[in-house]
């Protein structure tokens, strides 16, 4: 499937710019409206395009603003709203906010993220998590601390209308993560002019973490080995005739084995560009934070895994595999 949504990145100074606006004008010269958006303002790939339907589009949306407004109207303490827009840093939130919007208005969307690539994508999923987080998070930060205020309140921290306010805005959350792993999406990771392995290999495990579909990798060589196994993906030195229907798609569903109600069970994650010795693992409840080098992303675990502990995992031909065994009963041995 040919992607709308095209996020072109790598390591610093490996070019991300000049192919994310090679590749803008290579859709609009297929007479396609398409829309340019560089996290750097001043050198990405809208100072570089030369096709007059390749559009510079400025992110407009004060994310920060949106966010701290419907926080006000949660009733949420000021230091929870300060910790939790300190998660979103000036550049790439109202970049990321607007791209579902953009889809709307342009056949065609370019993001020049350059070094910020693995940051945008685990990006798009905290801030869902976030906001489905904050409310439990402060009810319960009331009652364990103000409790005379959390009686008075109700049984709910926030109001009818801060509900209203906390649902739109949490659907629009959800619907850029859910974009962001969509078939509709893609990514073309940079790595030419001499740039490090192990850099590269970190983008491409915050894609993999992200479910992001990796497409395609920019390379003046044979240099740049992400892993030794599938999934094979087409290294570029030159734009192809046709690009966009040559990107690879590899899997990158999560999926659940085995029968809960008799025993063990294994959640299964794609995580084909990763060492095995990297990935770090935290549970609690149905939430299981998986770290890989730097990156990190929070899942929400399928509800038959609500009475399930995490006891091991393995990475097997570039598959996350963790176990999970019932929970004993209060009371049994």
């Amino acid at each position: 499937m040919s992607p709308r949504l095209l996020l072109v990145g790598g390591p610093g100074g490996s070019g991300s710019s000049t192919w994310a606006a090679a590749l803008a004008d290579d859709w609009a010269a297929r007479g396609l409206s398409v829309g340019v958006v560089s996290l750097d303002p001043r050198f990405g790939a809208h100072t570089l395009t030369t096709h007059r339907d390749a559009v510079e589009v400025r992110p407009e949306v004060d994310l920060p603003e949106i966010l701290s407004s419907a926080a006000r109207s949660w009733g949420l303490d000021p230091f929870v709203v300060d910790q939790a827009l300190a998660l979103l840093s000036a550049t790439d939130g109202p970049a990321l906010w607007q791209l579902p919007r953009l889809l709307e208005r342009f056949d065609r969307v370019v993001v020049d993220a350059g070094a910020q690539l693995s940051g945008l994508v685990l990006q798009a999923h905290r801030l869902p998590w976030l906001l489905s987080e904050a409310g439990p998070l402060h009810s319960g930060w009331l009652r364990a601390t103000r409790p005379v205020i959390a009686l008075a309140m109700g049984s709910s921290a926030i109001d009818k209308a801060g509900a209203s306010r906390l649902a739109a805005v949490a659907e629009d959350a959800v619907r850029l993560s859910e974009l962001v792993m969509s078939r509709a999406t893609a990514s073309v990771l940079c790595a030419s002019n001499g740039s490090p392995t192990a850099n590269v290999r970190h983008h491409a495990c915050a894609l993999a973490l992200a479910q992001c579909r990796l497409g395609a990798v920019v390379t003046e060589g044979d240099d740049v080995v992400l892993c030794d196994g599938p999934p094979v993906i087409p290294m570029w030195s030159d734009l192809p005739r046709n690009w966009a229907e040559k990107l690879a798609d590899p899997p990158r569903e999560s999926s659940v084995r085995g029968d809960a109600r008799d025993g063990a069970v294994t959640w299964e994650l794609p995580l084909p560009f990763v060492d095995p010795a990297e990935v770090e693992l935290e549970q609690s409840g149905t939430r299981l934070v998986v770290a890989v080098q730097e990156s990190r992303r929070t899942f929400v675990l399928p509800s038959l895994l609500a009475r399930h502990v995490a006891t091991g995992a393995t990475v097997r031909q570039g598959i996350l595999g963790v176990t999970f065994e019932p929970t004993q009963p209060e009371g049994t041995s």
